[in-house]
């Protein structure tokens, strides 16, 4: 329900859901550890960097091999113009895509998926940036 109503831009709805979704779970290991990074790039849409970066956070102390976690988290840092630390994860997002750690399915798009091509060319921007 919650990446429902991301995917139509009702954030306020959609955090709503994520904390629904998080206090039904009596155990904390019982909750998809994706759902943080989802929340995470809802949060950073409604301009909540601190937020979203903690989200991302706990996805990657939950499972460090979740290479959206990394890719959207970079993308957060580069909105508040922390480009080194932005790089550094842009290059474990790859990293980890390389060793086919990312959610993928073979017969559909998957919700905030990443590619390989993409963290590349994120890459080459944020390497530009320093050049100049």
């Amino acid at each position: 329900m919650a990446t429902a109503h991301q995917g139509l831009n009702n954030y306020d709805s959609a955090n709503f859901y994520y904390e629904k979704y998080y206090l039904s779970e009596k155990k904390s290991v019982n909750i998809y550890p994706r759902a943080y990074t989802f929340q995470g790039v809802n949060k950073s849409n409604q301009k909540n960097y601190n937020e979203a970066l903690i989200l991302f956070n706990k996805t990657i102390s939950t499972d460090k091999n979740i290479g959206e976690a990394y890719y959207y988290k970079a993308e957060t840092l580069v909105k508040i113009n922390q480009l080194d630390s932005a790089k550094l994860n842009y290059l474990k997002s790859l990293d980890l895509v390389n060793r086919n750690y990312k959610d993928r399915d073979p017969y559909n798009e998957k919700f905030l998926e990443i590619y390989k091509t993409e963290i590349e060319e994120k890459l080459n921007n944020l390497n530009k940036k320093f050049q100049n």
